[in-house]
């Protein structure tokens, strides 16, 4: 099986996970459909606790924390010993591993 193939399956795959929502989504991308829903209007938090980002993206806080050592992921601080991580950020972190063929476990 060439690379070529490989990419198209796992997004088929990642495709039949994803929630109806997010389905009809990718196809108005695919479609270049303008986006009808603004950045600022999206569901869900903003911020997310390291337990919470960790099942997000499906990495451990260990991985999660190798990556804001590596400088791969920012965190806000909301005061000392509670730190929190964007969920813009994490979802550009599950974007670039699927790109990279590194679909999140």
């Amino acid at each position: 099986m060439d690379e070529q193939s490989v990419d198209i399956e796992r997004i088929l795959l990642a495709l039949l996970a994803a929630d109806s929502e997010r389905r009809q989504a990718a196809f108005r991308v695919l479609q270049n459909e303008p986006m009808t829903e603004p950045v600022s209007a999206q569901k869900g938090p903003l911020l997310m606790r390291m337990g919470e980002a960790a099942q997000y993206v499906g990495l451990s806080r260990t991985t999660l924390w190798r990556l804001i050592k590596e400088g791969r992921l920012d965190t806000v601080e909301l005061r000392r010993g509670s730190t929190r991580l964007r969920k813009a950020d994490l979802d550009r972190l599950c974007a670039s591993r699927m790109s990279r063929g590194h679909p999140t476990d």
